[in-house]
């Protein structure tokens, strides 16, 4: 038994509402072109590099400052420097961050409030590191000091 599946809009369309639903098409796909242009999202191309780049790039240069040899920092203690803990989506990197308010730090998967100290092993660097992070993302933003 075979079956032959007849195009759907070839057969129930009139051929005034095919023009129709093809400008909706058209403008649809420029609206998506739109806003792809205007979204910075996770992985946008700022010079070439990723934010993963970008992470582990400032991460490095932070630690020099604190002379601390990031290739020296087991696996699990480079995690710890360049992610932070969020109660329902777990352990993120930390350009997940939304960092539009200094006291009410949010995850941006899922918008809960994080605590975000400088307490901890590595919670000074790790805290400048995400500072760095939104300066590199959004340009020279002006920070105030803790």
């Amino acid at each position: 038994m075979m079956i032959i599946r007849k195009s759907v809009t070839d057969n129930e369309l009139p051929s005034e509402n095919k023009a129709a639903t093809s400008e909706r098409f058209l403008s649809s796909q420029e609206i998506q072109s739109l806003v792809q242009e205007r979204h910075s999202g996770i992985f946008s191309q700022v010079e070439g590099l990723s934010m993963d780049h970008f992470l582990l790039a400032s991460t490095k240069a932070i630690c020099e400052r604190y002379k601390i040899h990031f290739a020296n920092l087991s696996t699990i203690q480079r995690k710890f420097v360049t992610h932070y803990r969020c109660g329902q989506c777990g352990l993120l990197p930390l350009y997940h961050l939304d960092l539009l308010h200094i006291k009410r730090v949010r995850c941006r998967k899922c918008g809960q409030l994080i605590a975000f100290k400088k307490k901890g092993k590595y919670g000074k660097l790790r805290k400048e590191i995400a500072f760095e992070l939104m300066k590199e993302n959004h340009g020279d933003v002006m920070l105030a000091d803790q």
